[in-house]
Protein backbone atom coordinates (compact mmCIF):
# COMPACT_ATOMS: atom_id res chain seq x y z
CA UNK A 1 0.00 0.00 0.00
CA UNK A 2 1.45 3.38 -0.96
CA UNK A 3 1.43 6.39 1.36
CA UNK A 4 -1.48 8.11 -0.40
CA UNK A 5 -3.76 5.08 -0.07
CA UNK A 6 -2.68 4.57 3.56
CA UNK A 7 -3.54 8.18 4.45
CA UNK A 8 -6.87 7.93 2.61
CA UNK A 9 -7.81 4.75 4.51
CA UNK A 10 -6.67 6.30 7.79
CA UNK A 11 -8.79 9.42 7.20
CA UNK A 12 -11.84 7.17 6.90
CA UNK A 13 -11.05 5.58 10.28
CA UNK A 14 -9.98 8.60 12.35
CA UNK A 15 -12.35 11.49 12.95
CA UNK A 16 -11.21 14.51 14.94
CA UNK A 17 -13.74 16.42 17.04
CA UNK A 18 -13.22 20.02 18.14
CA UNK A 19 -15.64 22.32 19.93
CA UNK A 20 -14.75 25.80 21.19
CA UNK A 21 -16.94 28.49 22.72
CA UNK A 22 -16.36 31.64 24.66
CA UNK A 23 -17.90 34.81 25.82
CA UNK A 24 -17.64 38.12 27.58
CA UNK A 25 -20.14 39.26 30.16
CA UNK A 26 -20.61 42.46 32.09
CA UNK A 27 -23.10 43.30 34.76
CA UNK A 28 -23.86 44.94 38.04
CA UNK A 29 -24.31 43.15 41.35
CA UNK A 30 -26.67 45.17 43.57
CA UNK A 31 -25.70 45.70 47.21
CA UNK A 32 -28.01 47.29 49.76
CA UNK A 33 -26.21 49.54 52.26
CA UNK A 34 -27.67 51.72 55.03
CA UNK A 35 -26.99 54.70 52.72
CA UNK A 36 -28.89 53.11 49.83
CA UNK A 37 -28.26 50.68 47.00
CA UNK A 38 -24.92 50.60 45.16
CA UNK A 39 -23.58 48.30 42.49
CA UNK A 40 -20.43 46.23 42.09
CA UNK A 41 -19.42 46.23 38.43
CA UNK A 42 -18.45 42.77 37.20
CA UNK A 43 -16.70 41.86 33.96
CA UNK A 44 -15.70 38.36 32.88
CA UNK A 45 -14.09 36.68 29.87
CA UNK A 46 -14.09 32.93 29.35
CA UNK A 47 -13.27 30.37 26.71
CA UNK A 48 -13.67 26.63 26.82
CA UNK A 49 -13.60 23.69 24.54
CA UNK A 50 -13.18 20.04 23.92
CA UNK A 51 -10.94 18.20 21.46
CA UNK A 52 -10.89 14.52 20.73
CA UNK A 53 -10.59 11.69 18.25
CA UNK A 54 -12.79 8.78 17.23
CA UNK A 55 -11.12 5.71 15.76
CA UNK A 56 -13.24 3.21 13.81
CA UNK A 57 -11.86 -0.30 13.37
CA UNK A 58 -14.37 -2.53 11.67
CA UNK A 59 -17.40 -2.87 13.93
CA UNK A 60 -15.71 -1.12 16.85
CA UNK A 61 -15.44 2.60 17.58
CA UNK A 62 -13.07 4.01 20.21
CA UNK A 63 -12.91 7.63 21.25
CA UNK A 64 -11.29 9.99 23.66
CA UNK A 65 -11.35 13.69 24.40
CA UNK A 66 -10.00 16.36 26.67
CA UNK A 67 -11.91 19.42 27.83
CA UNK A 68 -10.33 22.62 29.07
CA UNK A 69 -11.24 26.19 29.93
CA UNK A 70 -9.75 29.57 30.78
CA UNK A 71 -11.47 32.45 32.51
CA UNK A 72 -10.64 35.78 34.03
CA UNK A 73 -12.68 38.52 35.52
CA UNK A 74 -12.77 41.47 37.84
CA UNK A 75 -15.05 43.11 40.36
CA UNK A 76 -14.92 46.90 40.59
CA UNK A 77 -16.17 48.11 43.96
CA UNK A 78 -17.73 51.57 44.33
CA UNK A 79 -16.37 54.11 46.79
CA UNK A 80 -19.31 53.42 49.13
CA UNK A 81 -18.11 49.84 49.65
CA UNK A 82 -14.45 50.80 49.82
CA UNK A 83 -15.18 52.83 52.94
CA UNK A 84 -16.25 49.52 54.56
CA UNK A 85 -12.92 47.89 53.62
CA UNK A 86 -13.57 46.55 50.12
CA UNK A 87 -10.70 46.93 47.63
CA UNK A 88 -11.17 49.18 44.63
CA UNK A 89 -10.76 46.16 42.32
CA UNK A 90 -10.56 42.39 42.78
CA UNK A 91 -9.36 40.20 39.91
CA UNK A 92 -10.06 36.48 39.66
CA UNK A 93 -9.76 33.63 37.19
CA UNK A 94 -7.99 30.41 36.38
CA UNK A 95 -4.18 30.33 36.67
CA UNK A 96 -3.83 29.46 32.98
CA UNK A 97 -5.64 26.83 30.96
CA UNK A 98 -7.37 24.31 33.22
CA UNK A 99 -8.12 20.76 32.12
CA UNK A 100 -11.61 20.04 33.38
CA UNK A 101 -12.51 16.70 31.77
CA UNK A 102 -10.83 13.60 30.38
CA UNK A 103 -13.16 11.13 28.71
CA UNK A 104 -13.09 7.90 26.74
CA UNK A 105 -15.72 5.78 25.03
CA UNK A 106 -16.18 2.50 23.19
CA UNK A 107 -19.03 1.34 20.98
CA UNK A 108 -19.66 -2.06 19.41
CA UNK A 109 -21.75 -1.15 16.38
CA UNK A 110 -23.48 -4.51 15.64
CA UNK A 111 -24.62 -5.10 19.23
CA UNK A 112 -25.35 -1.44 20.01
CA UNK A 113 -23.42 -1.70 23.27
CA UNK A 114 -21.51 1.39 24.29
CA UNK A 115 -19.56 2.32 27.40
CA UNK A 116 -18.08 5.65 28.38
CA UNK A 117 -16.23 7.25 31.22
CA UNK A 118 -15.15 10.71 32.26
CA UNK A 119 -12.75 11.98 34.90
CA UNK A 120 -12.82 15.53 36.29
CA UNK A 121 -9.34 16.42 37.63
CA UNK A 122 -10.41 19.53 39.53
CA UNK A 123 -12.75 17.60 41.81
CA UNK A 124 -11.50 14.02 41.47
CA UNK A 125 -15.02 12.98 40.43
CA UNK A 126 -15.69 10.49 37.68
CA UNK A 127 -18.65 9.23 35.70
CA UNK A 128 -19.07 5.84 34.05
CA UNK A 129 -21.97 4.88 31.83
CA UNK A 130 -23.24 2.11 29.59
CA UNK A 131 -25.75 2.30 26.78
CA UNK A 132 -27.55 -0.27 24.66
CA UNK A 133 -29.02 0.98 21.40
CA UNK A 134 -31.49 -1.18 19.48
CA UNK A 135 -33.12 -0.15 16.22
CA UNK A 136 -36.68 -1.21 15.55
Amino acid sequence: MDVRNFLRSLSQKVQPRIFVSGGRSQGTIPVLLPEGEVGIEQEEDNIGGKAGLDLSLGDHRFGGSIGANYSRGALNFPQELQQYGAPSRQEYGTPGIQVNELSANYENLPTGLGVSGSYYPATGDYRVGARLTKRF
